[in-house]
């Protein structure tokens, strides 16, 4: 039970972390005049398929 429940929180940390990370890159490449669509942003974020 102990680790089922440390694994959903590492796997809800490690989502938070990837939303995160994805909005600040898409922030970054705002700033600098190069807007993505969500799925780019994905794609930059290595998060891509």
């Amino acid at each position: 039970m102990f680790f089922a429940a440390k694994e959903a929180v590492e796997r809800k940390a490690r989502a938070k972390g990837r939303k995160e990370e994805r909005e600040r890159i898409q922030r970054e490449l705002a700033a600098r005049g190069v807007p993505l669509t969500p799925e780019q942003v994905k794609i930059v974020a290595g998060e891509s398929e």
